[in-house]
């Protein structure tokens, strides 16, 4: 299901004001009504039921409980009725504070929509997992076009908070196996969450370092002293996530069996252990949508592209020969992106750029990173 949002369209911002942090007003934009912990200014004298008129502090120059309107930059989203008092805004721990009913940019609210059925991602990120050519959990065929057979193992190196991961699992039909790993455990169980609601069993989640998780060869039980794949695999550069449902294959509720999550922290794997890997790493987040500011430092900037280069040498170490590598960010910025496949396609040789489907995006940059024409062809860009 792909619901685009619409806008800016003419609204008049005719009643008292309340203001909302950047984070909330983001999620206006994208659908959302207004929850009391996001306002942190309102108007004298607002109550319950009184039409209201809502404004992004965007710079967050306001201290909570402010009726002042900031001296900074400010975005209009649209108007709303509010569900509790002016009070409320600011004494309530819980709840919707005001319902929108005239937005700016047209979303429909879908939180707690088809709870388990339906997961809210961007698009490009389900277009990312696409790409993995999942085929039900089996290797469809192998070199050469043999009709190979076999469940598919898949790892997932920064998964969380799990919307990739559980789409991985519902295109493998909830068979195979699919490794989840973040760094931190509050995170890891987010996956564990998401899994659980959609009656996903096949993912482990493992709390983990992924720049720390390929085995020694001395403590490996693989003859592969290998650091890099030997065959050629596949690596692609996209953008960010969406929903989708398929059904599991398990003529009985999935959600009555108990998930394959666990959590370890010194969790490693051989080399060459998987058919798949997804290395969507953290990244710098530039010119992601609907944000208004960009509060990154440049050191941040600067030093991303680094980590995520560590991250890819793990990921070409865990892929089997003949795999699939798929490399993703939801950043703009061209060392993250061009400057990452460029480095890949030249550390690592058994690795060859291969055409994705479906194709959605635009190819990318031209004359940046050093990157040929027909190498940009093959990445796609949003």
């Amino acid at each position: 299901i792909v619901i685009p949002i619409t806008g800016p369209h003419h609204r008049e911002p005719l009643y008292p004001h309340i203001y909302v942090d950047q984070g909330c007003g983001c999620s206006v934009i994208m659908g959302a009504d207004i929850f009391c912990v996001g306002v942190v200014g309102a108007a004298s004298g607002i109550s319950f039921g009184d039409q209201v008129s809502v404004l992004m502090d965007v710079e967050g120059q306001l201290k909570r409980g402010e009726t002042d309107r900031p001296q900074g930059r400010v975005v209009y989203l649209g108007n709303g009725i509010a569900q509790m008092g002016r009070s409320g805004f600011f004494n309530a721990k819980s709840g919707v504070g005001v319902k929108m009913f005239s937005r700016v940019w047209s979303s429909p609210p879908l939180h707690g929509v088809l709870p388990g059925r339906m997961f809210l991602q961007h698009l490009p990120s389900i277009l990312c997992v696409h790409q993995l050519d999942l085929d039900k959990g089996t290797i469809a065929t192998a070199a050469g076009g043999e009709a190979a057979g076999g469940p598919l193992s898949v790892i997932d190196m920064c998964a969380a908070p799990g919307g990739k991961t559980t789409l991985i699992a519902r295109l493998m039909g909830n068979r195979g196996r699919v490794v989840a790993l973040d760094k931190a455990k509050g995170r890891a169980q987010l996956i564990e969450r998401a899994c659980r609601e959609q009656g996903i069993t096949i993912v482990e989640t493992h709390v983990a370092d992924a720049t720390k998780i390929v085995a020694s060869t001395s403590s490996s039980s693989s003859s592969s002293t290998s650091t890099s794949c030997s065959s050629p695999s596949h690596s692609s550069s996209a953008s960010s996530s969406s929903p989708s449902s398929t059904s599991t294959p398990s003529s009985s509720d999935p959600r009555s069996k108990k998930p394959k999550n666990v959590h370890r922290s010194s969790v490693t794997f051989p080399p060459c252990s998987f058919d798949r890997v997804l290395l969507d790493p953290p990244c710098s987040g530039l010119g992601q949508r609907p944000r208004m500011l960009e509060d990154i430092s440049l050191v941040d900037v600067k030093s991303a592209p680094d980590y995520q280069k560590r991250l890819l040498d793990v990921a070409v170490q865990l892929l089997k020969p003949n795999g699939i590598l798929v490399y993703s960010t939801c950043t703009i910025h061209p060392e993250e992106n061009e400057g990452v496949v460029m480095y890949a396609l030249s550390r690592h040789p058994c690795l060859r750029l291969v055409p994705q489907s479906p194709v959605l995006g635009e190819g990318g940059l031209p004359n940046i990173m050093g990157m040929p024409e027909e190498q940009r062809k093959l990445v796609q860009r949003f």
